[in-house]
């Protein structure tokens, strides 16, 4: 099996992604109209529009299937390499703890900010949610555990951009003295 994947797996994924791409453009080429009548029912009846189903939820289930499959290979593969050579995988464990332990840190700051309740009472103000309303009846409906969420991947995003500079510029400097 991992002889065929390293052979041709990039080739078998591929012709995936263009038979589904084919299928949909097969899909909105016959059912042009449809689409137009459908943007247009979008517009008059806002988000009532989203809990129907349209020509492209084949494409939407493809994507949902695809990279579900393709995160349960990256976790069978995963495993079974820290399985077969665990001496070699410690640096890659490492690193995965590491970007954890940043997104934590990031997390805290995001949650011990207090900033979030006034931030998500202004986005769902924006998008016509009523406070008090059942969260779990809209999906649009933020709430502060999501914000943070949000938040901690922002300050992950922007300790990694810091890290990345710092490292390009130590390695330019380091590059000097070769």
């Amino acid at each position: 099996m991992y002889s065929l994947l390293s052979k041709y797996g990039q080739v078998i994924a591929l012709g995936i992604g263009v038979f589904f791409t084919l299928v949909l453009f097969a899909m909105i080429a016959a059912n042009g109209a449809t689409l137009d009548e459908a943007a247009q029912m979008q517009l008059k009846e806002g988000n009532a529009f989203l809990s129907q189903t349209s020509i492209f939820d084949i494409g939407l289930y493809a994507v949902f299937i695809l990279t579900s499959l393709a995160a349960l290979a990256m976790l069978v593969f995963g495993v079974l390499g820290v399985v077969k050579d665990p001496k070699g995988s410690l640096k890659s464990l490492i690193g995965i703890g590491v970007l954890l332990a940043i997104f934590v840190i990031g997390y805290m700051i995001a949650k011990s900010s207090g900033e979030t309740t006034g931030i998500t009472a202004a986005i769902n103000k924006f998008n016509g949610l009523i406070e008090g309303e059942n969260p779990t009846e809209s999906f649009q409906y933020l709430t502060a555990g999501k914000s943070s969420m949000i938040g901690g991947a922002l300050w992950t995003t922007f300790a990694l951009m810091f890290l990345t500079f710092v490292g390009m510029i130590a390695s330019e400097v380091l590059n000097l003295f070769r």
